[in-house]
């Protein structure tokens, strides 16, 4: 019995089940398939960020905090401050209020 299906009720918002009505149409297929497909790739998904976790795990952890001051350290983020023009932010003493940054 590899094609038996299992009947449900499903209750989506008017868009979405508009949007999906279209698509159905649009492509020739059935909101089942369509939806039996989407659920198919978030389990994938899933299937896919455990296998990375697994693979990660004797990784050294850092916090959160860590992270973003190494991804500051490596330029990959700047502070919001620096985002919007304040001068005073290339300084390298920790700044304590806007106008230590130069914005007032």
């Amino acid at each position: 019995m590899k094609n038996a299906v299992t009947r449900s009720t499903i209750y989506f918002e008017p868009d979405l089940h508009r949007a999906l009505r279209i698509k159905a149409a649009h492509t020739q297929r059935s909101l089942s398939h369509l939806v039996n497909e989407a659920v198919r790739r978030a389990l994938q998904e899933d299937q896919e960020d455990l296998a990375a976790f697994e693979e990660r795990v004797n990784e050294p952890l850092i916090s959160y905090e860590e992270l973003l001051k190494d991804l500051k350290k490596h330029g990959k983020i700047e502070s919001r401050l620096a985002q919007i023009g304040c001068p005073g932010f290339a300084s390298n003493s920790e700044p304590q209020t806007s106008r230590d940054f130069g914005c007032d």
